[in-house]
């Protein structure tokens, strides 16, 4: 469980451990997540790579 952790992990930690939820996840998987930074330049590295709909 991840909860409360991505908000204090720099971006690149952040981006390695999605990445290893997803490849560890079964097939269909999901994971939801709320993004809290309205502003995109506090968190550059946060954008809509990976967002499906």
């Amino acid at each position: 469980m991840a909860e409360g952790l991505l908000v204090y992990l720099p971006a690149a930690a952040e981006a390695a451990l999605l990445r290893g939820v997803h490849d560890n996840s079964a097939p269909g998987s999901r994971i939801a997540v709320e993004d809290l930074t309205t502003n995109r330049s506090l968190h550059p590295a946060r954008d809509d790579r990976g967002v499906r709909s």
